[in-house]
């Protein structure tokens, strides 16, 4: 038992006595080799930016070949039919004050359809339909100055006017080639094609609305052609169809006016053309030519509507000014007017008419027609 506890204390005054030579071994730490790091990271980086590059690359070059292929130079046209005009239709001629720099056409439209009027601030519209208020088709023939807003210049392609990137179906309208720009995705239901005057300096839109719900999409293709079948650029008044020649020898005057028409010399000098079955007395375009009150001087007169009518309208030229607007006072406050001032002999002559149809869509064609001889 001695010698147990002897050995124990001996052992412990050991440990104690040579702290040094007994204490507990440490791991070493593995040497790192920071050269083979270095390049397998190195490596790592070439590797993956040249694949990165090459796969940007890639991409890059399919999303141009595709944004590429989606654009086509020029439209394709193709022969266009004229389809049959079924049933009965009306002859609309539309004719614009000559001061405008408007086209005049013609266009047929189905006989029960309504021809809607505007403001005289809309001379570059017509719009028709198939009844007043809830219409199931809308016509809307438009027409603008050749104007290109980027470049301060004329159109030169139907391809910059209509600025899609890609094909369109083309017709041909009035002579000439149109773009068809509706239907397309999101308006189904549109039937809509662009074309330019014979001049170029105008751009003509025709657009045919048929209901939403996509229930007359064939009837309202159907229309759609045969209205643009039947449109036609007219060259100059004389071509109207239906005029016929009112001459004084006189007073030295002659005008053509429409075939159905009526002419009256009412008193020495005042002429009034109305049309069938007008019996009202202020109804009628008039043509003044007694040389009396405000038309002793071609200055007066044109003087007396600037200050008499709020225009919306007002072309002044050497011999001819025009005007449209609403009387201010008297018995014309309130009434739109269609006025023309001529100089003749020693003063003015005028031509005057409510603003409505149907003498508001003939006056142009009256003034345009009328001569001094």
């Amino acid at each position: 038992m001695e010698n147990q506890i002897n050995v124990g204390d001996q052992n412990t005054q050991q440990i104690g006595q040579n702290p040094v030579n007994h204490q507990a071994l440490t791991p070493e730490k593995p040497k790192t080799n920071f050269l083979m790091i270095g390049s397998i990271v190195l490596a790592c980086f070439v590797v993956f930016g040249f694949g990165g590059y090459f796969l940007g690359k890639q991409q890059w070059v399919t999303k141009n070949s595709v944004q590429t292929t989606g654009i086509t130079p020029s439209i394709s046209p193709i022969p266009s039919e004229t389809p049959y005009l079924a049933g009965d239709w009306k002859t609309y001629n539309i004719t614009t004050e000559p001061t405008l720099g408007l086209a005049n056409y013609t266009v047929k439209m189905p006989v029960s359809w309504k021809q809607i009027e505007h403001s005289s601030n809309f001379q570059d519209t017509e719009t028709f339909q198939d009844q007043y208020g809830q219409f199931t088709y809308q016509l809307v023939i438009h027409q603008q100055k050749n104007y290109n807003e980027q470049t301060g210049k004329q159109y030169v392609t139907l391809k910059e006017v209509i600025g899609f990137p890609y094909d369109v179906t083309t017709l041909v309208v009035g002579g000439q080639q149109a773009a068809q720009v509706l239907p397309r995705a999101g308006s189904e239901s549109d039937y809509k094609v662009l074309f330019f005057s014979k001049d170029t300096k105008l751009v003509f839109s025709i657009e045919l609305d048929t209901p939403r719900d996509g229930s007359k999409l064939q009837q309202g293709e159907t229309l759609f052609k045969q209205v643009l079948s039947s449109f036609k650029f007219l060259d100059s008044n004389s071509e109207l169809p239906g005029l016929k020649t009112y001459t004084s020898s006189k007073y030295g005057i002659s005008f053509k006016y429409p075939e159905d028409y009526k002419v009256e010399e009412r008193v020495d000098g005042f002429f009034v053309i109305t049309a069938p079955g007008e019996h009202v007395p202020q109804g009628g375009i008039s043509i003044d030519v007694r040389l009396q009150g405000i038309f002793e001087t071609y200055e007066k007169a044109v003087n007396y509507y600037i200050t008499s009518v709020e225009l919306s309208y007002n072309v002044q030229k050497p011999n001819l000014s025009v005007f449209i607007g609403v009387g201010k006072e008297g018995q014309i406050k309130g009434i739109e007017f269609q006025n023309a001032v001529l100089r003749y002999k020693t003063g003015a002559l005028g031509l005057e008419t409510i603003n409505v149809e149907p003498y508001k869509s003939i006056f142009g064609t009256i003034l345009s027609n009328f001569k001094i001889i």
